[in-house]
């Protein structure tokens, strides 16, 4: 998209440019130049523009070129743009913009009549008028298009950052814990840490859905293969902070209960026809297809409660069955899991760290955040947000310039009509106005096309998340008014110096 723009600009300003050297045409074809060397003269002229842009463009990777891997998370070099099959392939595809762009104003100007060059006529109708307003309109199309989708970007991820995910994401710590009675002893001391609320073990939420299972309801035959495993214990289920009347079974005496979320109890009550709450105290059997030595069909696990959906997984996947065995002491451990208060946290995780290290001689010390591992899931996501606002940013001052000129070239080609204007008494806000007023119409038919489409192909983008915001069209008309305000500014600019002249001079020469 930046790439078209940009090319609308190069013929935008071509025309505008070569307004000047229209004489210069007119001599050439006096003295005998064809309309295929007028071609070639321009053609060339556009392409080698392109090529010489390329030690600059250069230049500018290698400064960008950190900056650019930060934001995008590469580690690309430098030496990798001198590799000959990349630089030629460069140098072809800067050819080929080059051509691209020429086209236009080498055919236009070729094809002009000697009488119209010598007299420094381009005429402001007719076709050539009716391109320039195409131009103007894709190119404003393009951009409110960029920044809309750019701005939907950045609203999902706003989104998916400060979603409740339905569990204690702020706070949250996790380390490796070499083996159980490791953990023990560390569970038995940081109870003198008051800043830790809660310690345990289990599983951490993960980009990609783990522990995988298939199961039937006790009483239906159908077997579903969507559900997914989490092993806990009881410290790590309250640094989560879980809620479900089942635990309160653990405080009980019980070693174990057995939950399963929301979606689960809801696929109960679609497959048996029974209130979904009924699951409760029935079993649900896991591998249904497998047999253990004593020809129990499965493994059955009696469900001791529901608990509310929660994303444990990227906002990417939908929520689906869950079930959670959550113990009340394992001879087996995961990762230690940590509840401390946020207030003093490094003193606080220091003071654990301390304490760790007086139990475990063999594993390093190594804290990671919830929130950061949390953030990590959307990196590529956020990557492209970021990339997205950059090329906004670098499409909003293409566009403006492109516009500066071809407003520059309008004005030239009108400066007679706003000379005879300004003689018959008309004011510099009429003419302004009257300038204005074909950017105007471009820019509301552009915006008409815009809006239905940026939202489509935002939705083509959304449609990866489960959970995902709903495209608003007022904040994208809010971006057009707010493009067309800033490109109008360029029109009256321009618009304001012609109007500005002395209007004896359009009128004793014939433009």
């Amino acid at each position: 998209m930046v790439m078209l723009i940009t090319i609308a600009n190069y013929v935008n300003l071509s025309i505008a440019l070569y307004s000047n050297r229209l004489k210069e045409i007119g001599v050439r074809k006096v003295i005998g130049a064809r309309k295929k060397d007028i071609r070639r003269q321009f053609l060339f002229e556009a392409i080698f523009n392109a090529l010489i842009s390329l030690p600059l463009a250069i230049v500018l990777v290698n400064a960008l070129l950190p900056s650019f891997n930060s934001v995008m998370g590469l580690t690309l070099t430098f030496e990798n743009l001198f590799q000959a099959q990349f630089l030629i392939s460069l140098i072809l595809v800067i050819s080929l913009i080059g051509l691209i762009s020429g086209l236009y104003p080498a055919l236009l100007l070729s094809r002009k009549s000697l009488l119209s060059l010598i007299q420094n006529k381009f005429g402001s109708k007719g076709k050539g008028q009716s391109l320039r307003r195409f131009l103007v309109g894709s190119q404003f199309l393009l951009l409110v298009m960029l920044c809309g989708f750019g701005w939907y970007v950045q609203q999902q991820m706003d989104y998916m950052n400060n979603r409740d995910l339905g569990f204690e994401r702020e706070g949250v710590i996790y380390f490796d814990v070499g083996n159980v009675e490791v953990f023990r002893r560390l569970k038995y001391e940081l109870r003198s840490i008051p800043e830790v609320k809660a310690f345990g073990h289990g599983s951490v939420p993960g980009n990609r859905m783990f522990n995988s299972v298939a199961f039937k309801y006790e009483g239906s035959e159908e077997i579903f293969d969507d559900a997914h495993q989490l092993y806990l214990d009881y410290g790590a289920a309250q640094a989560r902070g879980f809620q479900s009347d089942a635990l309160k079974e653990l405080d009980n005496g019980r070693n174990s209960i057995y939950l399963v979320n929301e979606t689960a109890a809801k696929r109960y009550e679609e497959v048996t026809k029974n209130p979904k709450n009924d699951i409760i105290g029935t079993r649900l059997v896991e591998s249904p297809l497998d047999v253990q030595e004593d020809g129990t069909q499965g493994y059955p696990e009696v469900i001791d409660g529901i608990i509310a959906d929660f994303n444990y997984f990227s906002l990417k996947e939908n929520y689906n069955p869950l079930t959670i065995k959550i113990f009340k002491e394992t001879d087996w451990v995961f990762s230690g899991i940590a509840k401390i208060e946020t207030a003093d946290m490094f003193n606080t995780i220091s003071a654990i760290e301390a304490i760790y290290n007086q139990q475990e001689v063999e594993t390093p010390f190594k804290v990671a955040f919830l929130e950061d591992r949390l953030e990590v899931l959307y990196e590529d996501d956020n990557r492209v947000a970021n990339l997205v606002s950059i090329l906004a940013v670098l499409a909003i001052v293409l566009a403006y310039f492109g516009l500066l000129g071809i407003t520059y070239y309008t004005a030239k080609l009108r400066q007679k009509e706003m000379a005879i204007r300004k003689v018959f008494g008309a004011s510099i806000q009429t003419i302004l106005l009257v300038m204005s007023k074909d950017f105007l119409k471009v820019a509301l038919i552009a915006l008409v096309i815009c809006v239905p489409l940026t939202i489509f192909c935002a939705n083509q983008w959304l449609v990866a998340f489960a959970f995902r915001i709903d495209p608003n069209p007022v904040g994208l008309l809010v971006i057009g008014i707010a493009a067309s305000a800033l490109m109008l500014s360029g029109v009256l600019i321009q618009s304001f110096k012609t109007a500005s002249n002395n209007p004896i001079e359009p009128l004793r020469t014939e433009f």
